[in-house]
């Protein structure tokens, strides 16, 4: 039978070999679809840098005027604050991944230092005079088209062809249904269940459209390995209808979500969907909390109960801090 050599630039073959590779990489995909899983990925599938560092900076979520100091760090007296010195990423990664996730997200001005880093491996803490060296491999990351956002002036030319030189591209999680058994799987793995899915509730994850991409898919494994009768191993489709049907309600009022309190919800949930009420409770007070940053005072008042009422919710479903799901 004839060999088919493999396309060199299939995006499997340039994983391969750019997970072992110094060279940055940028990441190019939908939101939630993976670019995160992907750039841990490059790190942890390569034996000479799975036992380095991996720091995993949203760009997106750290204010400009503060995110100098946490890439690069800065010296005691640098500003109004700055008792001490300060290690920046830059720094305690070492010669390991910094994986900068929504890099599209970044001022123009904080692009230039990115710039620099890139091309001469240097960076000054904020205060210091005197350059330190870069030792690691950046991993970049967008959901945005970097040419429009370039034809705009919100971009830099020369920061994009700097990083376009090794692109991974992330489908939506629609065009690659394939891999969905695998990344059920592998998310309840990561919650320590031992659920498993029939062939009747993997078709109907298969028959979804996942609009949300694989955050989507993570969260709804979540939900069912954390809220399932935990004397049944084997999940059917029947059992897995309601979290779906949770999720696609929640996505449809999220962004209005601050305009309903529970009981409204609540009223919304049951009268759209005949399903365990319950289940959809515990999603919709998880992404809640999730949503105003795990702040129970804040959270509460959100959606319509006293503090208490909430933190009774929250016990009563076992919601704790950092077990949020992702919105």
């Amino acid at each position: 039978m004839r060999n088919v050599a493999k396309n060199p630039l299939s995006e499997e073959n340039k994983f391969e070999k750019l997970k072992e590779s110094r060279d940055d990489v940028l990441i190019i995909g939908p939101s939630g679809a993976g670019k995160g899983h992907l750039a841990r990925l490059l790190h942890t599938k390569s034996k000479k840098r799975v036992a380095k560092q991996f720091i995993h900076v949203n760009s997106a979520s750290v204010s400009s005027n503060i995110f100098e100091s946490e890439m690069f760090g800065h010296i005691r007296g640098a500003f109004t604050g700055a008792f001490q010195n300060k290690e920046g990423y830059c720094s305690k990664v070492k010669d390991g991944d910094l994986f900068l996730d929504e890099i599209g997200d970044l001022s123009l001005g904080l692009q230039a230092k990115l710039l620099v880093l890139i091309n001469d491996r240097i960076y000054m803490p904020v205060g210091s005079s005197e350059t330190q060296r870069f030792e690691g491999r950046i991993i970049a990351a967008t959901n945005k088209n970097l040419r429009k956002e370039i034809a705009e002036g919100k971009f830099r030319e020369d920061l994009y062809y700097r990083l376009n030189n090794f692109v991974l591209n992330v489908k939506p999680l629609c065009e690659q249904k394939n891999k969905i058994p695998e990344l059920v799987k592998l998310f309840l793995t990561e919650e320590d269940s031992d659920i498993t899915l029939d062939e009747s509730a993997l078709r109907y994850f298969l028959a979804q459209k996942w609009d949300g991409n694989i955050r989507q898919l993570k969260n709804i494994v979540k939900q069912i390995a954390r809220y399932s009768d935990a004397s049944k191993k084997i999940m059917t489709k029947e059992d897995v209808v309601p979290y779906i049907e949770a999720e696609q309600v929640l996505e449809r009022y999220g962004e209005t979500f601050e305009n309903k309190d529970l009981s409204t919800l609540i009223r919304i949930l049951h009268n759209r969907i005949n399903g365990n009420l319950q289940v959809l409770i515990k999603a919709f007070i998880e992404n809640a909390f999730t949503l105003n940053n795990e702040n129970i005072t804040v959270t509460a008042q959100r959606i319509g109960v006293k503090r208490k009422s909430l933190e009774r919710l929250l016990s009563k479903y076992k919601i704790s801090k950092n077990r949020a799901i992702l919105s």
